[in-house]
């Protein structure tokens, strides 16, 4: 299975790719009728268009040199994976499993392990950490429903709210948690745990159905829902209490969904169109977005507009001013699916992933640039 089905970054039922007007409308007048109504509903459509006068955000540089480091597992470890990082990429998270298929949760702090867990439950995996270390999980229960879990002095709670099932996937500093649950067989619910508290709130939206996926320091949510005449779409949750969808972005004779990975100091980042397509930043406050050009696979993107991950010349860490080559360890496999970058820190000096070695086996990699 693949990390972020184990993870639950996306509500179960829905998966699909980015839309554009083309496809919409050649789906029929009623559709589109229906998809534009419902734009109308909200009342609060932002356009893609870049504000006369706003200002582009400064390229960011590309490092000059990026040296890997294979991050410590426990004794028994016999394959590791990194499954994600805080915003300063001071912290690292992922898993190890040992011979007998038991999984341990990880926490790396400045490239050494500091924390070995087991999450409540089955399946588990840590999907966010802040800057304080604490994290949240995800896992399944004795009857394989999934249920959230935040990690906080070393010690788990369960978040409540889903009766067919809850996730969570990012908490911020304050140590607000976000995600999901499902109160119905087919309708996940995007929700926000205050800090402390195990009891979600709903998060309000005209239509759709699905997941927040992050939030930043000032409360501000993003996350992903889906409308049955369209695929999904993003959205986001401001602190003052009104919501509004993410911006299409307009890539040649097309205009894409801008699809939400993380957001920090208001900057959303994500991809065009799916978990795959073009790395892109959007800025709340101007309204620009930037979009790095070149084809691109699995990774990561950062505030900045960064990219760390799979290119057509291997894995790099890209930026709209340069590149940088990730090198591998002797004997890595390069071409495995199972290579790949995972998170990127908001300068672009910490990266962490996987590599496949010799024998075929996932180990958890940590570069640091400069």
């Amino acid at each position: 299975m693949a990390d972020n089905e184990q993870n639950g970054t996306l509500p179960e039922g829905r998966r699909s790719g980015g839309f554009t007007r083309r496809t919409l409308y050649a789906t029929g007048a009623v559709v589109a009728v229906e998809v534009l109504a419902a734009r109308a509903a909200y009342g609060q459509f932002i356009p893609s268009e870049t504000p006369a006068g706003a200002a582009v955000p400064a390229k960011a540089p590309a490092p000059g040199s990026c040296a890997a480091q294979r991050l410590p597992v426990p004794k028994d470890s016999v394959s590791s994976i990194v499954s994600g990082g805080d915003r300063s990429g001071r912290f690292l998270l992922g898993r190890s499993t040992d011979a007998a298929g038991a999984e341990t949760s990880l926490i790396w702090r400045d490239g050494d392990l500091v924390t070995t867990v087991k999450v409540p439950g089955a399946k588990g995996a840590l999907t966010g950490v802040n800057a304080a270390g604490d994290a949240v999980a995800s896992s399944l229960d004795a009857n394989g429903v999934k249920q959230a879990h935040v990690l906080r002095g070393g010690k788990f709670t369960q978040l409540t709210g889903g009766v067919q099932g809850t996730a969570a996937l990012a908490i911020n500093d304050q140590g607000t948690v976000v995600g999901w649950r499902k109160p119905y067989e087919e309708n996940p619910q995007a929700v926000v745990w205050a800090a402390g508290k195990n009891k979600p709130t709903d998060l309000k939206s005209i239509i759709g159905h699905g997941g927040a996926i992050a939030i930043d320091t000032d409360g501000t949510i993003v996350g992903l829902l889906f409308y049955p005449a369209e695929a999904y779409f993003g959205f986001m949750w401001r602190p003052d209490g009104t919501s509004v969808r993410l911006p299409t972005v307009r890539e040649g004779a097309n205009e894409h969904i801008l699809w939400p990975t993380s957001i920090a100091n208001g900057i959303v980042t994500g991809r065009l169109g799916n978990e795959e397509g073009l790395p892109a930043t959007y800025n709340i406050k101007s309204g620009v977005t930037t979009v790095i050009k070149e084809k691109v696979g699995k990774g990561a993107v950062n505030r900045e507009g960064s990219f760390a991950g799979r290119t057509a010349n291997g894995l790099a860490v890209v930026t709209p001013n340069g590149r940088t080559a990730l090198a591998l360890p002797m004997g890595a496999n390069a071409a495995s699916a199972q290579t790949q970058i995972k998170t990127l820190s908001d300068d672009g000096l910490v990266v962490g992933g996987q590599y496949t070695d010799e024998q075929g086996k996932t180990r958890a990699l940590r570069w640091y640039c400069r």
